[in-house]
């Protein structure tokens, strides 16, 4: 898939033909030139169906890129969440090793 950077220069090119084939369309029209007009309105009809793609691509990224931002969040916040289990099963596992270690040295210094 192209990059947000790649369809907008595309879309903007596209934007550009569509001006000049109605700046021409509009000298047709002056000048009262029917059957180069219908040429142009068929051609003029393609380059539009060709626009709306590019902005329903442009959309479609758009929507992907707030999902991915979203996914990165959640992965930070669960990050996070883990890491503070770990911080407070290290901090229970130290308090029970410190209680037992304190118990021991209280039997030892009691039994002579």
């Amino acid at each position: 898939m192209p990059s947000p950077t790649e369809l907008a220069r595309a879309a903007q090119e596209h934007s550009q033909g569509l001006r000049q084939e109605f700046e021409l369309l509009k000298q047709q029209v002056d000048t009262k030139e029917l059957l180069g007009l219908r040429d142009r309105f068929v051609l003029l009809e393609s380059r539009i169906a060709v626009l709306e793609k590019y902005e329903t691509d442009i959309h479609r990224i758009g929507i992907l890129e707030h999902r991915i931002n979203e996914l990165d969040r959640a992965k930070e916040d669960s990050d996070k969440r883990r890491w503070q289990f770990v911080y407070i099963f290290a901090g229970a596992a130290a308090s029970l090793l410190a209680t037992v270690v304190v118990q021991l040295v209280l039997m030892l210094v009691k039994k002579p």
